[in-house]
């Protein structure tokens, strides 16, 4: 017999070859001879990955909140922001916001990587209200 094409779905069921006489024989297999607990146990490493990074950057985070919360303070009382201090911050919650775009998520880890991209545009909204009392004098 001629070598044939194999397809398979997007679940791995289904095999298809087309052997080169036009030919078509199909074959039901088990999701690529991988036991299905394997799958699963690989399913599970993942998304435990995708729970230790974003819970990596999250400290980062907390740590930029700590700083927008200093701002934040002296802004209140009286006293104006360094502008290159506040687009420092900004850049740094920008690049965060990058590192959690870039994590695979699913499940439990896809609503934390939300929570904690709602949390840095929470922060990063803070200095941009800043930055508009502090370098907007009024007239």
């Amino acid at each position: 017999m001629a070598t044939g094409i194999s397809d398979f779905r997007r679940n791995g069921m289904m095999v298809q070859r087309r052997s080169s006489d036009g030919n078509h024989q199909r074959n039901v297999k088990a999701y690529h001879n991988v036991p299905e607990s394997k799958v699963e146990e690989g399913l599970r490493r993942e998304s435990k990955k995708a729970t230790e990074e974003i819970a990596e950057i999250g400290v980062e985070i907390d740590t930029l909140a700590r700083q927008v919360g200093a701002i934040e303070m002296r802004v209140n009382w009286g006293e104006k922001a360094d502008e290159r201090v506040v687009m420092n911050l900004i850049e740094l919650l920008m690049n965060q916001l990058i590192k959690l775009d870039a994590v695979e998520a699913q499940g439990d880890a896809k609503s934390q990587r939300r929570f904690q991209v709602k949390r840095v545009q929470k922060y990063l909204e803070t200095l941009d209200v800043l930055k508009t009392r502090t370098y907007i004098s009024p007239r």
